[in-house]
Order: structure tokens, then sequence, then C-alpha cells
């Protein structure tokens, strides 16, 4: 299955290493290795969360309508690296799904999940529980 790996940071020194670009690069690639993945595209952003005009965000999306690259999933590392907008999230993930597109968060979600619109709702409810914590 191909595949787009998709990190983000919202500073370029960000002061855990584990979200550094590099870092989740670095897991994702491994993850999709161990997980028989074809790599189609590897696409970061230094931006906020809540903003959804990330360059190489809105690449990666214009990438996955073109369907020249074939991909049907986009794996991140979390939730909040895909997006810090519960609601925006859960709309894009709504739109992603009915076009064939699955989400893969590896810390999020057990390996057996591929979400589902019922999914990216309990995502939705989980995200936001997360946030309050």
């Amino acid at each position: 299955m191909k595949v787009a790996l998709y990190a983000r940071t919202a500073t370029k020194q960000d002061k855990n290493p584990n979200k550094s670009i590099q870092n989740q690069i670095a897991r994702l690639t491994t993850y999709a290795k161990e997980n028989d993945l074809t790599i189609s595209g590897v696409y970061y952003d230094v931006a906020n969360g809540n903003d959804f005009n990330r360059v190489q965000f809105g690449q990666m999306l214009k990438d996955i309508e073109s369907r020249e690259n074939k991909i049907k999933m986009i794996v991140c590392t979390s939730s909040d690296r895909f997006s810090s907008s519960l609601l925006k999230a859960v709309e894009l993930l709504h739109k992603l799904l009915n076009a064939g597109v699955k989400i893969k968060f590896i810390d999020d979600t057990p390996n057996e999940i591929e979400f589902s619109r019922v999914e990216s709702e309990i995502l939705g409810t989980y995200y936001k529980r997360k946030k309050k914590i």
C-alpha cells in the first residue's frame, strides 16, 4: 500500500526531541518499512497545528487528490501532529475516508484499527479529552 508520511512541529527548535521533524520522519519511515508500506511521499511542516494552510500539508492533499501517487494512507506519529483543531481534523478525516484514504497515528491507535467514520468520531472524542489533560 502506498502511504504519505506526515510530520509537523510548531517550532524549529522543539523542546521535546521526540517531536522534532527528524525524529518523527525516522519513526514513520521505520513504521512503514516494518509494515511493508511503500512510501509515496514525505511531507513536513513547521507550523501551528490549528493552521490548515500549511504548505507541505496542502501539497500532500493535492498529491492525494491527483491520484497519480495512488496514496491510500496518511501515517503520522500522533493525532496532534495532524491537527490541533478537533473540528477541522474530524472534517478532514471524513473527507479523506470518503476518498478511500486511511489514517494511521502510530502512537494513538492500535495496529488493527483502520479509521472509518465511526473511528474518526471516536478519535474526535479521544482527542478532545486528551487536550483537557
